[in-house]
C-alpha cells in the first residue's frame, strides 16, 4: 500500500467494488483505519433554515482549507447552521461543497477524511452535502461567507 500514495485504487471493480482516495490511503496508512461512510437521501420537500453558524470545532475551517487546496476540483465550500422549520432545536452543521459532479464523491469523502481526523468534541451532527457550481441549488448560499474559494491565478 505504500507505493500507492497519491494514486486511486479501485478494488474489486465487478459487483461491491471499493474505491480508495489518495487523502483515504494516507489515512489508513498512518492511522490504520478509514471513516465511516454513510449515505442519506433527504426529502426534497423538507423545509429548512440556514444560518451562520455560532461556533464551530476549533481548527475545522484550517482542515478543510488545507484540503480543498490541494483538490483542484473543489471551487468552494460553505459551512452552515442547518434546521428542520419544524424542530429548530435540531441543529445540525452543513459543509456544503462547490464542485463538479463528476468529482463530488471525491470531495465528500476528502471532507470526511478531515472531519473524523479532527479531536473534537462538538454537540452537533456534521453533514456533508455537494453541489455542482453552476446548479440553482448554489443561489441559496450568496448570503454566506465562504469557508473556502478557489484561487484562481
Amino acid at each position: 500500500m505504500e507505493a500507492t500514495r497519491g494514486a486511486i485504487l479501485m478494488l474489486n471493480p465487478n459487483n461491491e467494488s471499493c474505491t480508495l482516495y489518495p487523502e483515504e490511503i494516507n489515512l489508513l496508512l498512518s492511522a490504520g483505519t478509514l471513516p465511516i461512510v454513510e449515505t442519506e437521501t433527504l426529502l426534497a420537500d423538507m423545509p429548512v433554515t440556514m444560518r451562520v453558524p455560532k461556533s464551530l470545532p476549533k481548527g475545522l475551517v484550517e482542515a478543510l482549507n488545507g484540503a480543498y487546496e490541494k483538490l483542484s476540483f473543489v471551487e468552494a465550500a460553505y459551512v452552515v447552521d442547518l434546521r428542520p422549520v419544524d424542530a429548530p432545536d435540531d441543529i445540525k452543521i452543513l459543509i456544503i461543497i462547490l464542485t463538479p459532479e463528476m468529482h463530488a464523491e471525491h470531495a465528500a469523502r476528502a471532507t470526511i477524511t478531515v472531519v473524523q481526523g479532527l479531536d473534537i468534541d462538538f454537540p452537533y451532527q456534521i453533514d456533508i452535502t455537494v453541489y455542482d457550481p453552476g446548479s440553482d441549488k448554489t443561489k441559496s448560499l450568496l448570503v454566506f461567507e465562504p469557508v473556502y474559494m478557489k484561487r484562481y491565478e
